[in-house]
């Protein structure tokens, strides 16, 4: 029939519009814990949008600092280093295709790769990694930084939570 005039007849057996919910008290009481009026609701969101944008810039701000810093050292990295870093990368790849219900064998199928290629891709960010994590040990040892027992345990709260585990098991790991 291609190129032809064509006539379809159809059964329509519903029509549904979706209808926003009013934004009354009765809303905000079912979707807010914290706030029981629309005003206190609409601050609730002003403020966690706040914290978020906050949050953003300064990760931002920080990893502007840290790339510079980064980019101008001066480091020389043995290839086994890279190496090991790509091998690590590619087994917590394989993992979260694990928990995903897909082995590495049949991701290597469907993308056509090889395990070569996988680590090839890797290598920039395994670098990079490298570079971070040896610059950052470079400024904490000049700088003298130690974490204080109630930072640790405030690290290790936010990741139990972040991670939905238990702060014992986080702490194992």
């Amino acid at each position: 029939l291609a190129g032809k005039a064509v006539i379809f007849k159809c059964l329509v057996k519903k029509l549904q519009e979706k209808e926003l919910p009013a934004l009354d008290e009765d809303f905000v009481s079912d979707i807010s814990e914290e706030s029981d009026t629309v005003e206190e609701y609409r601050e609730e969101v002003r403020n966690k949008l706040t914290e978020k944008k906050t949050a953003e810039a300064k990760r931002a701000k920080e990893n502007a600092v840290l790339e510079a810093v980064i980019s101008n050292a001066q480091m020389e990295i043995p290839d086994a280093m890279v190496e090991t870093r790509q091998r690590q990368m590619a087994q917590e790849y394989a993992q979260r295709m694990q928990h995903q219900g897909i082995s590495m064998e049949q991701y290597m199928q469907y993308t056509g790769m090889t395990t070569q290629m996988l680590l090839d891709q890797m290598k920039p960010q395994a670098l990079r990694q490298i570079k971070t994590r040896l610059v950052m040990e470079a400024v904490v040892e000049a700088e003298k930084i130690e974490a204080t027992e109630e930072a640790f345990e405030e690290e290790v709260k936010q990741m139990a939570e972040s991670y939905r585990k238990d702060v014992d098991e986080i702490k194992d790991l």
